[in-house]
């Protein structure tokens, strides 16, 4: 499992990829986000959104490897866990920090 950790700017954007030697072929890819206070949302399924805001995008990736998970016009609520789940071979979680929302 691959943990990825980064600290972008309010207004900034988010890049993080969910990929895998070989690719996921037809396997299911869930995006979900975990805030501090513990609450999980559904992002996404592959690329369709579920309960993902409109500044959100999961793209397949050029070589079918896997899904990348983008955020545009980052904002204090995008300050969360990230995780991405493929169907039956792997889960693993990224985390973003959001500079200027505690000052």
């Amino acid at each position: 499992m691959y943990v990825d950790v980064q600290v972008r700017r309010l207004n900034g954007t988010a890049e993080f990829d969910c990929l895998v030697s070989g690719g996921v072929g037809e396997r299911t890819v869930l995006w979900s986000k975990t805030d501090a206070n513990g609450t999980r949302r559904m992002l996404f399924i592959n690329e369709a959104p579920f309960e993902a805001p409109p500044r959100y995008r999961s793209s397949r990736a050029h070589d079918a490897a896997g899904y990348t998970l983008n955020i545009e016009r980052i904002d204090a609520s995008d300050d969360a866990e990230y995780t991405c789940e493929i169907q039956q071979l792997v889960k693993a979680s990224a985390h973003l920090t959001v500079l200027g929302i505690y000052s």
